[in-house]
């Protein structure tokens, strides 16, 4: 399918979801590198958060990953961590902050895996945002880099200015 639409020049994306119920490490990065492999116009990686009343929740809640009372109102730009309780939670997280740079330069994969054991972190938080800062600006909206740094300049003020 992927040959189809780069030979009729048809952009196009994926969205992805890690921190899953019961997913491990090794299931993220088999997303990630199919994700690399076809290497997408973009890529969007969210953390699954539980929603109230849906199928996913009741099976986290059945396999003991997540307590029912626990569910919150999460915005989709929350990319502060997930409500699981589950192994290798902490190392999903980190992931989730590497998959841009890791789609587009799949030869930081070794690296990333190693990172991704560490303390989650304000640098990883940084280079979560302005990967896909950057990554949205030059992929979808046709930007060079000077004028996405441009933009983030504008973007940091407007936001300081709102603290």
């Amino acid at each position: 399918g992927v040959k189809i639409l780069r030979k009729h020049r048809i952009k196009f994306f994926t969205s992805n979801m890690i921190c899953l119920p019961l997913e491990t490490i090794e299931d993220a990065l088999l997303t990630l590198r199919l994700n690399a492999k076809i290497r997408p116009d973009f890529s969007v990686c969210t953390i699954y958060q539980p929603l109230p009343m849906t199928k996913l929740t009741d099976f986290a809640v059945e396999n003991k990953c997540f307590d029912r009372q626990n569910i919150v109102s999460l915005s989709f730009f929350s990319h502060g961590g997930s409500l699981l309780q589950q192994r290798q939670i902490k190392e999903l997280v980190n992931l989730h902050k590497f998959f841009y740079l890791a789609v587009y330069w799949p030869f930081l994969i070794p690296l990333i895996k190693i990172l991704i054991k560490l303390p989650n972190n304000a640098i990883y938080d940084l280079l979560y945002r302005v990967t896909y800062f950057f990554t949205y600006q030059r992929k979808l909206r046709g930007l060079t880099f000077v004028s996405c740094f441009r933009e983030g300049i504008l973007t940091f003020k407007y936001y300081r200015d709102k603290l």
